[in-house]
């Protein structure tokens, strides 16, 4: 072979070794930043953090950490937002008194309140069930950028505009709301502005030092008066999966308690009258049964964590089971 062709065939085996090399980059592709925007709204996403602060007018800003698959959530409200990015903020086994710590997982709604746990299977007219579902439409507002009212990963896309599904707490009440539609608007190739039909206006501000994912803002802005915007959201971290198996106990109060700090505790109207040993929730099942004047069930989950709730008659009042778990 002669020399001439040898330089040829070696430069072109190098173009082909440099394009295996340029095809095998492992860095990430950058997403287009108003895609980015659009695919975070229109699908369902295991979100395994989101941690946020709300300023919502009148009240003092309130930092939260929350997690989501779905209908299914927890969510914690945060003293403050030291230490948020060592580790997760939501996997402390504990609770500060007066601080929002709640979820639900399937049919079973619960609270957290210092050491008290109190769980139900939701009810439209129970205290726990309507609180989770407050909970859930104050998330929905940070998973959406803004509307509370419309379901998370619901949007659909045509071109700029949209029409998504709203929550079910709305839908079944007001019919005619049940479907909201909208649009965006783009500003330097990023969405400036999302206008809903029914939920408002909401402008977005982006900080490019943030660690949150393309297209994700890190301010969300409401109008609060004539031509002023102030912030309602602020972002600080979020961590999510398109698709991934989720267990049970992520979503349930079990994440937060720990067994060997926590007894099953029965409360009528305010008073203990019952604090059993957490290896015989029978004995509690017996005692609620016979405060509520009925058979009370008992969820087939840990001892240590036999939530009952009890309905008692008009003489009695309420009646429930708490697992109430003791610092050391």
């Amino acid at each position: 072979m002669s020399q001439r062709k040898w330089i040829k065939l070696s430069l072109a085996l190098g173009f082909i070794l440099a394009g295996e090399t340029f095809a095998q980059d492992p860095r990430p592709v950058v997403d287009d930043p108003v895609q980015a925007f659009k695919r975070q709204l229109g699908a369902e996403r295991h979100v395994v953090l989101l941690v946020y602060t709300d300023y919502a007018p009148g009240t003092n800003p309130r930092h939260f950490a929350a997690a989501c698959k779905g209908a299914d959530f927890c969510i914690r409200e945060l003293p403050g937002l030291d230490g948020i990015n060592a580790g997760n903020p939501l996997d402390t086994k504990s609770s500060t008194p007066g601080m929002l710590l709640a979820g639900r997982s399937g049919n079973i709604c619960w609270q957290i309140n210092g050491n008290n746990v109190g769980q139900v299977e939701a009810t439209p007219t129970h205290p726990y069930a309507l609180h989770a579902e407050a909970m859930k439409m104050l998330l929905n507002g940070a998973l959406n950028f803004g509307p509370q009212s419309i379901i998370p990963g619901s949007f659909h896309w045509n071109d700029n505009k949209f029409e998504a599904q709203t929550a079910d707490a709305l839908a079944k009440t007001a019919p005619q709301f049940a479907t909201n539609t909208g649009a965006i608007r783009m500003e330097k190739g990023r969405v400036a502005e999302l206008a809903t039909r029914y939920s408002g206006t909401f402008r977005y501000k982006y900080d490019s030092n943030s660690r949150l994912p393309a297209g994700f803002p890190s301010e969300v802005l409401t109008q609060t008066s004539f031509n002023h915007w102030d912030t309602r959201i602020k972002y600080h971290r979020f961590e999510a999966f398109d698709e991934s198996p989720v267990a049970t106990s992520e979503f349930l109060p079990d994440r937060f308690i720990d067994p060997e700090k926590s007894v099953p505790t029965l409360v009528s109207n305010g008073v203990v009258v019952l604090e059993a040993d957490s290896t015989n929730p029978e004995i509690v099942r017996r005692v609620a049964a016979d405060v509520a004047g009925r058979s009370v069930s008992i969820t087939n989950r840990p001892p240590w964590l036999a939530i009952i709730a009890g309905v008692a008659t008009a003489a009695v009042g309420i009646a429930c089971v708490v697992a109430k778990f003791r610092r050391t």
